[in-house]
């Protein structure tokens, strides 16, 4: 499996069915293109700007050296798809095993004043170094409803990509610590008993969306939230990219 950096969206808004655009087949090679959109937290833009001495293009140029060599890495890991049982019919009705291979872009954070901006599903939910996902179950541990990063991301991605699919996967990347709150509420709504959680693998809000109609739903499933600096990124973006594919 190989990654290749793409640019622009080719042409997969064209599709007009419920099925995500997964792939452009070669026959001869069985492979075809997963598409994936990389965002990296404003935060990580300040970092490297500061790393380069205040340089704007070579702050560009650094995060897509790291994030290409994270995303080699995650090709090397996923290796092949074939055991997956993935595989798509041709046109004479023959059925082959699928490879994927993996082609992405990089959109960088937005530049202002002399810094990078979070997106707002990250500075509406940020606390110090964390940014916290909230979710609240009754004694029983019984789920009740949730609050947070993971909430907003939802809405956020819906607002603005839109139903787009120039992409099957967003990768979003943070060097913030993603924390999980658990509360416990009585009867009454207060809270007795609270756990937290602080994990590198962030997590992905929804299995097997792959061929939902999510154009028709208020919100867009299709992204994972990692930390990028955690020394199993790789390995995570792997893992949470497989939960779709």
């Amino acid at each position: 499996m190989e990654s290749a950096k793409a640019n622009g969206k080719g042409n997969s808004e064209s599709n007009t069915n419920n099925e995500d655009d997964l792939l452009v087949p070669n026959t001869n090679t069985n492979t075809g293109f997963v598409h994936v959109k990389v965002v990296i937290c404003g935060s990580i833009g300040d970092l490297f700007y500061d790393f380069v001495g205040g340089n704007y293009q070579a702050t560009l140029d650094e995060i897509e050296c790291f994030v290409t060599l994270i995303f080699n890495q995650v090709a090397i890991n996923m290796r092949t798809l074939r055991d997956w049982k993935k595989q798509y019919t041709s046109v004479d009705g023959k059925s082959y095993k699928l490879d994927l291979q993996i082609a992405f872009d990089i959109e960088m954070p937005v530049f202002q004043d002399g810094s990078f901006q979070l997106i707002p599903p990250v500075a509406d939910n940020l606390e110090g170094d964390w940014v916290t996902s909230e979710e609240y179950y009754d004694q029983n541990s019984n789920f009740l409803y949730e609050t947070g990063l993971n909430l907003d991301f939802l809405s956020y991605m819906r607002a603005t990509y839109g139903a787009t699919r120039a992409f099957q996967h967003l990768a979003f990347l943070t060097d913030y610590d993603i924390v999980f709150i658990y509360y416990f509420l009585d009867s009454n709504g207060n809270v007795v008993n609270e756990q937290i959680f602080s994990s590198v693998i962030g997590f992905v809000p929804s299995l097997a969306t792959m061929c939902d109609d999510f154009s028709a739903l208020p919100y867009d499933l299709r992204y994972s939230i990692s930390e990028m600096f955690s020394p199993s990124v790789s390995r995570i973006l792997t893992h949470e990219m497989g939960h779709r594919f």
